[in-house]
């Protein structure tokens, strides 16, 4: 058993998304495609479905995936559950998602696919931590903490709806650097 599938054994499916997938929702369509990626307990997921999306719930954790599953069964949801690990060379398939959410998850290497995967016109929602206090919890690797400004100079080539460096501004938290960007149509 992996540690993902340890830390989510006995645990319930999330039901609120990310704060910048909520706070930022008037961006979203209608309907369409949506992955939520490295989904865990699936808040990203169930939110997009609930909103009239069809689901990818992508993640390395078996454990996290089933509890998702029932739940999803529970409540008539559309989410497909992909079993994937994503940093050993799991790939994207191109202009499949009309939308992307992508919380506390950090591997570099991913952002190009994340950009090829979207279709012309779609938005990815990302949200993870970054090196501003990080004394103040959250990751200590530099492998998992975005630089100031990273964010967006990963998704340069896609247009900049929502950006900030310091999402919730709390001295004694650690930061998050969260954006909506939109592909070109």
């Amino acid at each position: 058993m992996n540690k993902w599938d340890l830390k989510y054994q006995g645990e319930s499916a999330q039901t609120e998304p990310c704060f910048i997938l909520k706070q930022q929702a008037a961006f979203l369509p209608d309907s369409g495609n949506a992955l939520d990626l490295a989904c865990g307990l699936g808040g990203n997921a169930v939110y997009l479905a609930e909103h009239g999306f069809t689901v990818d719930a992508m993640d390395s954790s078996a454990v996290a995936l089933q509890i998702i599953g029932e739940f999803a069964t529970e409540k008539q949801l559309k989410i497909n559950l992909i079993h994937r690990d994503v940093e050993r060379g799991a790939l994207l398939p191109a202009n499949t998602y009309d939308v992307i959410a992508v919380s506390y998850f950090l591997f570099r290497p991913l952002f190009p696919a994340l950009i090829s995967t979207l279709k012309p016109g779609g938005l990815i929602y990302y949200q993870t931590f970054n090196r501003l206090r990080r004394d103040k919890g959250g990751p200590r690797s530099p492998d998992f903490l975005l630089e100031v400004s990273e964010l967006a100079a990963q998704f340069k080539e896609l247009e900049t709806l929502f950006y900030s460096e310091d999402l919730f501004q709390q001295m004694d938290k650690p930061a998050i650097s969260a954006g909506v960007f939109r592909k070109p149509s």
